[in-house]
């Protein structure tokens, strides 16, 4: 496996705080890393359930009337407004390019 998933390291970091803890103090390593670990376990808890494996979002707004019923489209709106902002972008520098005259090279004498 070439990357982990999110809840594979909730998972993980979850082992490693419990079963595993003595284990991982009992080396000079484990001691020196083990509060960039506790900060990385607490960023991955931190992260919406949805994100981590729990239930998916789409379940959780059902239950949590805070969150927008339209949020996929919202997120489809944004994307569509970047690739307009891009194409536009691209049209205007290539019109720039255009009004540039090329470059004359010096006649021979």
């Amino acid at each position: 496996m070439r990357f982990l998933s999110l809840a594979a390291l909730k998972l993980g970091f979850a082992d490693l705080t419990t079963k595993r803890h003595s284990a991982l103090l009992l080396s000079s390593a484990g001691k020196t890393y083990e509060p960039i670990l506790l900060g990385k376990k607490a960023l991955i808890d931190a992260l919406p359930a949805a994100l981590t494996g729990g239930k998916p979002l789409t379940d959780e707004q059902s239950v949590n009337p805070a969150l927008p019923k339209d949020l996929d489209a919202r997120v489809f709106a944004y994307f569509d407004e970047l690739s307009e902002m891009r194409g536009a972008a691209l049209a205007a520098r290539s019109k720039k390019a255009a009004a540039i005259p090329p470059a004359v090279p010096p006649a021979a004498p």
